[in-house]
Parts: C-alpha cells; structure tokens; sequence
C-alpha cells in the first residue's frame, strides 16, 4: 500500500466515528533538550514513505468520490424503493426528545455532574443590571474567563459563518467513564454531541445548540514523566522525558510545568489559553515550530473516546491508525480528556531549551 493510500485509508476507516469521538486524557508529549531535536526530523519517522503531493491529490479527490458514489447509491435506492431519508439530529421541540426521568438517571450515572447550559447574556434581557449579566460583560474579554462557562467560546460566528448557541445540556466528566457515559446517551438519543475544553475553536466545532456537551474544562491535572514508553511500545522505543494533560488543560498548565517547574521546554501553542487536546488534533503550529515542530508531531499516546462509547489507548504501537488520524485530523474527530484528549494526552518535552538565540527563532528561551 502508498504512503498516500495508508494514509487515506487510516482516515476512512474512523470516518464514521469522528462527530461524536471523544478524546478523553492524557496527551503524552515528549520533553527535549536542542540536542534531541532531531527526533522532529520527519525521515526518521517510520512507518510507509509518505509522496506529499500524492497524498493532497487523493485528499482533495475525496469529496468528487463521495459525491458520486451518494449519487450513484441514491439512484440505486430509488430504483428499488427502497430510499432513506437522511436522518436528523433530535431537538427539544421533538417528540423523540429524551424525557425528564432520562436525563435525570443520566445526571446519576455521571455523578451529578449534568447541567443545563444558559447563554452567558440570557440574563441582560431580563436583567440588564443584574450581577450574572454585569459579570458577563466585565469579563467578556477574558479568554481565561470565557473558557470557565459552559457556554463560552472565543469568538462571535466568524464573519457570521455561525452562530455562537448554548447546548442544551453539559456533562462536566471526572473521568474517562463520565464522558463514556455521555457519548453513549447521545448515540442511543440521536442527540448531536459537542466537545469543549476552553472554547478556543474559531470554527465553532465546539458549539451547537440544542446538543448535549462534553464539558471537560474541569479536567486539567498536569504530571511529568522522567521516562515514559507508551502502552504496547515496551523493548521498541527508548524512555523519553515527557508530560501528560487532561482533556480540559490548556498550554499555560503545560508551560507551567514543563517550563518553569520542570526547566524543560513542551512545543504547543503561542496563545496560552488555547486548549491543549484541541490544538493537537487541528495540528498544532506554534511559536516554535520551525525548531521543535508541531504540537501533534510530540504527541506519545492518547487515551480516547470514539462513537461507540469505547475507551482506547491509541499510539504507535497500539491503534497506530486512528494515534496517525487525531495528529491534525481536526477537533471534531475526538475530544480530549486526560491528554491524549482523552484522559491525558503525553507529549515529549525538552531539556534546556536553547539558550541564547536561534536562527530560528528571535526569542530567548533562558537555559535551565
């Protein structure tokens, strides 16, 4: 099989999973010093050779193949009468819409931790001058703020290509179960389910109104690893210094404590308070990624939550697939909750970041 075709075939064959995949923990990333930045060189990657400009050609014929053959299907079902309407989401206003017991024993399969979500200025119109709306508007500029509510997200529609809109409801998950819990409730509802961690998504993948919403901001436990090797990779690869996130951390958790407590240095995004599961799965360039190249390039392993309810531990040696699909795949496919989006994602980190300066780079980073 082609680079390009493995490739490929890695993405269709989670496809199917990807609108109500969860990533639920720990992104494990490795921790390097400029000696070990080689690591980043895509040669010593392995795996199949990889034509990039094969690999673009087969991406951008995707939607021509799909579109013929949901044609070519369609007029087979016509022929037949045997053709399906496509099936929407379930709302409120529908019948179909699950009852007050349901979602109350859904409350109590997640420990209490089932909400309801209100818009953060639904008050201003009853209560213009009430304390939740003077709050909101204080605070509106606060991405830090905006990530703690539920309703939250960093931006307005885009130019109006959407509108912001509150879920219906929100499960607040202390762990990998809690989310299960959730994605399961949605599939077996037909509800549309979102995931949120600090509402940094500009495209609004986090949002959607009268969805339920895999709230995980609360999950932002940080732990450093002086010699991690993922789950299956045992006598494979070498130990390496690295980090793990829960789905809810955003990178100032992660500069925190790769950085100024650990003297080491983690690649991720310019903007602190971008969440850490979310950047990974969209790729993730940063500041630094001329040297220390992408967020998702020192993805280790994830632990994560796909549509069929399932918890997987995913990384090179174990699922190597879908580990390859949530690097840059886009947030939607997964959401974070330890970090690997999932209960936590763990990254390498790095030892002594250069000191002095960089052709790369104009900004220093102090020497541990």
């Amino acid at each position: 099989m082609t680079g390009a075709n493995y490739h490929v075939a890695a993405l269709a064959r989670y496809a199917a999973a990807w609108p109500s995949a969860v990533a639920l923990g720990k992104i494990r990333c490795e921790a390097h010093s400029s000696r070990d930045s080689e690591v980043f060189n895509a040669d010593h990657l392995e795996g199949p050779s990889v034509n990039r400009r094969n690999l673009i050609k087969t991406a951008m014929s995707l939607p021509l193949l799909a579109g013929g053959l949901s044609h070519g299907l369609a007029f087979a079902q016509s022929k037949t009468g045997n053709a399906r309407s496509l099936r929407s989401r379930v709302r409120p206003s529908d019948s179909s819409w699950p009852s007050a017991a349901s979602w109350a024993k859904l409350k109590e399969n997640v420990g209490g931790n089932l909400i309801e979500v209100h818009s953060l200025f639904g008050s201003c119109a009853s209560e213009p001058n009430g304390t939740a709306c003077l709050d909101a508007l204080k605070n509106i500029g606060n991405p830090f703020w905006i990530g703690d509510q539920p309703a939250g997200t960093q931006v307005s529609g885009w130019l109006d290509a959407w509108t912001p809109a509150p879920s219906a409801y929100a499960i607040k998950p202390r762990d990998a179960a809690d989310a299960a819990a959730g994605v399961n409730f949605a599939r077996e509802n037909n509800l549309k389910l979102v995931v949120k961690g600090a509402g940094h998504s500009y495209l609004g993948t986090s949002n959607a109104p009268d969805s339920l919403l895999i709230w995980t901001r609360a999950m932002n436990q940080v732990k450093l690893h002086d010699a991690f090797v993922g789950k299956g990779c045992e006598g494979r690869v070498a130990p390496v210094h690295a980090v793990s996130a829960e789905a809810g951390a955003v990178w100032m958790d992660l500069y925190n404590a790769v950085t100024k407590q650990g003297g080491r240095y983690v690649q991720g995004g310019g903007c602190t308070d971008v969440g850490v599961a979310g950047l990974v799965q969209s790729g993730g360039f940063g500041s630094f990624s001329k040297g220390f190249g992408t967020a998702a390039s020192g993805l280790i392993e994830a632990e994560v939550i796909t549509a069929d309810g399932q918890v997987r531990i995913v990384n090179a040696c174990s699922d190597p697939d879908l580990f390859w699909a949530i690097k840059g795949g886009g947030a939607a496919p997964s959401a974070s909750l330890r970090d690997s989006l999932c209960a936590p994602m763990i990254f390498q980190s790095f030892l002594a970041a250069r000191g002095g300066r960089s052709k790369r780079s104009r900004t220093q980073i102090s020497r541990s």
